[in-house]
């Protein structure tokens, strides 16, 4: 009996490839459908698995909500690079910044921070379409930074290593070093032999709880009026750069700052809070009535002296106890190595840490406070006074007494006249209460105006001073506070994604698999088609 020749028909071989083509097309658009209803629905619910010590992945719901409720769009528009105070740290002995400092040790702290913030702004715009942001590396992209810039109505150097949130008229502006919560950014000394400190990475970060926070602001609309004690020509007059970097700098903090002339304001109580910035020219009787009585109606004063200057602000703070003494503070163990006078002082070590104001800053940030004038506690004071220390200087400072000489806006220290001043207090908080007024008084006292100092309030790396201020802004006006205390401790990591990462991954389970699954079916085919 004869057989039939084995082997595959034409038409057979046919249906097996066409069945293989259209397996491996549906798994393609299976594979693809997946992640992108998976993308889809993790836009609304977060379906990851959180593996990091810092809940780094993490949103919560009072962020969710605040976000979902916003109503009109936030644009967000974060620029990094390295600013002037970095390039300051680099120098080397012609004065130019080092580019391999810069690189090794600079640059990935900066891409680590830079990519923090990415991460949270991008989880924001997937929860609410309110939200826009871009991001902008000022090396790569100078000409983008330009132009938003541009945009903004402010200077290129002006968005460096900062987040700004605009929403219609309203701005608030977060220092990329505030959401590094203890970061070391440390020096490269440009003489030959000087040990250099290197940069040190946070131990912890506040990305989150720092924009959040700014956003919460942004969207309250409230913006409490602070008037400006000018006309003295104290540190602050209309037109300095002292003046528009203090205002630049409450408005992006949610304030409206406006100078204030004593003897032309009608109602002081208008006012949400009133900063006097050490007067050169001493207040007049009738000035300092006014001042008196809008504290004793409630009001919140920070009140700034310096030891160059006369006004001692003796009427207003006599209530609770206090005097400023005619001395300037020398401080040789509480300045920075790169200040010349032990007068001009700047440290990390001047807060008290017992009081709301500076107990997020003590141990954490540098401040500085330039002459500084040492106050005094006395024993008797009015009833209902509270008076709490925030600055202090160190058991080794001594206090040389000046001398004024009004008439000609002088004066002169006497060094003969040194004297020990341990522990001299630099700066208190004080209140009280008053009978018939349901509010009380809230008053901030500073021996120095180096806190107001431009060049302290606009670098980005140097925050101290703008945290101090917001803090006292804060208190007195009894606002949320947004820089919270953090211990140091060591930060473990379990699992940290990033984009390069990610990317080849998502490549790989979309495209990759399956096309290997058609190579492999195909392979096969001719193979048996061979045979």
């Amino acid at each position: 009996m004869g057989m039939k020749p084995g082997g595959m028909t034409k038409a057979w071989r046919t249906g097996v490839f066409a069945n293989v083509v259209l397996i491996c097309a549906l798994g393609v658009f299976v594979a693809i459908g997946s992640v992108t209803l998976v993308r889809k629905l993790s836009w609304r619910h977060d379906l990851r698995f959180d593996m990091t010590a810092e809940r780094t992945y993490s949103m919560s719901d009072g962020d969710r909500s605040m976000l979902r409720a916003l109503e009109a769009p936030v644009s967000v528009v974060f620029a990094w690079g390295f600013d002037r105070d970095i390039l300051q740290r680099v120098l080397d002995a012609q004065g130019a910044p080092r580019a391999d400092l810069l690189a090794q040790h600079y640059r990935p702290l900066m891409e680590d921070a830079a990519r923090r913030v990415h991460r949270v702004l991008e989880e924001w715009s997937h929860v609410t379409p309110q939200l826009t942001y871009s991001v902008i590396d000022a090396d790569s992209a100078p000409r983008e930074l330009e132009l938003e810039a541009r945009r903004l109505g402010r200077h290129p150097e002006e968005l460096l290593n900062k987040v700004l949130l605009v929403q219609g008229t309203r701005r608030r502006e977060v220092p990329l070093s505030r959401m590094m919560r203890d970061v070391q950014w440390g020096f490269f000394p440009a003489m030959p032999g000087a040990s250099p400190r290197f940069p040190q990475p946070p131990s912890s970060w506040g990305m989150s709880a720092e924009l959040g926070s700014a956003v919460r602001a942004l969207g309250s609309g409230s913006m409490p009026l602070v008037g400006v004690v000018v006309g003295h020509d104290g540190l602050m007059e209309p037109g300095s750069r002292a003046f528009a970097d203090l205002g630049g700098f409450l408005q992006s903090e949610g304030y409206e700052c406006r100078g204030l002339e004593l003897m032309r304001t009608e109602d002081l109580r208008q006012f949400a809070c009133i900063i006097v910035p050490a007067p050169k020219k001493l207040l007049a009787a009738r000035e300092t009535e006014l001042l008196r009585d809008y504290e004793q109606t409630g009001g919140r004063l920070l009140l700034c002296a310096d030891p160059r200057f006369a006004e001692d602000y003796a009427r207003i703070i006599e209530p609770f106890g206090v005097t400023l003494t005619a001395a300037v503070i020398d401080d040789r163990r509480l300045r920075e190595p790169s200040r010349e006078s032990g007068v001009d002082l700047q440290s990390m070590s001047f807060c008290v840490g017992q009081h709301p104001v500076d107990a997020p800053l003590k141990d954490r940030v540098a401040l500085y406070l330039g002459p500084t004038r040492p106050l005094v506690l006395r024993a008797e004071h009015a009833p209902a006074v509270e008076r709490v220390a925030l600055l202090r200087a160190s058991a080794d400072a001594d206090a040389i007494p000046v001398t004024h000489d009004s008439s000609r806006g002088t004066y002169s220290a006497m060094e003969g006249k040194r004297e020990k001043a341990p522990q001299a207090l630099l700066a208190a908080a004080l209140r009280r209460t008053h009978a018939g007024s349901p509010r009380e008084s809230r008053t901030i006292l500073l021996g120095g105006g180096g806190a107001f100092a431009p060049d302290e309030l606009a670098l980005p790396t140097h925050f101290g001073n703008r945290d101090f201020l917001l803090n006292c802004m804060t208190w007195l006006c009894e606002r949320p506070f947004s820089t919270q205390a953090t211990l140091r401790e060591e930060s473990r990591p379990r699992l940290v994604s990033v984009g390069a990462f990610a990317e080849p991954m998502r490549w790989i389970g979309v495209i990759g698999l399956p096309l290997l699954a058609f190579a492999i079916a195909a392979s096969v085919f001719f193979a048996r088609r061979s045979t």
